[in-house]
């Protein structure tokens, strides 16, 4: 028959407690394992009027793939385009300030946010697919809507709070751009005229433009321009 070995209380109470301790500190040091990759910014499009952070999802997953980036798919005001791109520019000071090194994708009008973003110096680098880069001069039979539509059509400049200086200001064509900025554009959109970018890229050294098929919207077409913006973004991370 063997003998049980009768441990002190103190020292039962000094084994527990050094277990709860371990129990309790190691899934801590885990969680505040700071995220060393860059953010990329995923932003919708929807002509700032409709569309949601869910729109980005075949992105994500595409960036998820890839793992080079951590991905946020950002929410910003609709029915209020200056209140959209101050959304989107808080949130990538914000994560500059946090010591994080941010880049920008977005479709469409969500393109238009990430080309500004670049226009500005505010991430390091963005690429956006059918862009509207200059506002005032969109003049597509889409686009046309929005500088004759009445103030409670959300299709129009005036319920957008769209006033001309904010045209002028949220429009990056209008200014060289202070980070790289890759445009991917097809020129049998009828959104946004391939025009429109094609000129932007030919006056501006720091803004490539890669030409793509399909319409403006086409799901193929936007996941295609995705993951070689994705590509071109990692490189530019990797040069960083």
């Amino acid at each position: 028959m063997s003998a049980r070995v009768k441990l002190p209380f103190s020292l039962l109470a000094m084994v527990a407690s050094i277990l709860t301790a371990v129990a309790f500190v190691l899934p801590a040091v885990a969680e505040a394992a700071p995220e060393r990759r860059p953010v990329l910014l995923l932003i919708h499009g929807g002509g700032f009027f409709e569309g949601s952070p869910s729109a980005m999802d075949y992105a994500a997953g595409i960036a998820a793939a890839q793992g080079t980036f951590a991905t946020v798919q950002p929410a910003y005001p609709l029915d209020d385009l200056p209140a959209a791109f101050n959304r989107i520019r808080g949130m990538a000071l914000t994560l500059r300030a946090q010591g994080r090194t941010v880049f920008a994708y977005g479709d469409s009008a969500g393109g238009a946010i990430a080309a500004w973003l670049a226009s500005r110096g505010l991430v390091h680098a963005a690429a956006a697919k059918s862009p509207p880069t200059a506002l005032r001069a969109w003049h597509s039979p889409y686009a046309r809507r929005y500088a004759t539509g009445q103030p409670g059509d959300p299709h129009s400049w005036r319920h957008l709070r769209a006033t001309a200086q904010a045209l002028r200001t949220y429009s990056s064509a209008n200014r060289p751009s202070r980070r790289p900025l890759r445009i991917f554009q097809s020129c049998a959109d009828t959104v946004v005229p391939c025009a429109m970018n094609l000129g932007f890229a030919q006056r501006d050294p720091r803004v490539s433009l890669v030409r793509v098929w399909g319409q403006h919207g086409d799901p193929v077409a936007r996941a295609h321009s995705f993951s070689l913006g994705l590509r071109w973004l990692g490189a530019q991370a990797t040069a960083h």
